[in-house]
């Protein structure tokens, strides 16, 4: 799985990665930093802080896609 990275002008949306984790089975009524470290714990271990940045973006729209 090799995300795409974001253009230089897109930043990563907060609502959109909500809608994107809980389409993945992520519990809806839970917090989106705890949905971000969760997704983070399994799909990007080396950094898991519950921030939403270009790179956890990138992969939560990628995981999305194949799922």
């Amino acid at each position: 799985m090799w995300p795409e990275k974001l253009s230089e002008d897109e930043d990563p949306d907060e609502t959109i990665a909500r809608s994107l984790l809980t389409g993945i089975g992520y519990n809806p009524d839970t917090t989106l930093p705890v949905l971000l470290t969760a997704f983070q714990r399994h799909f990007r271990p080396a950094l898991v802080n519950g921030a939403l940045d270009a790179e956890t973006f990138a992969l939560l729209r990628t995981r999305a896609a194949i799922s």
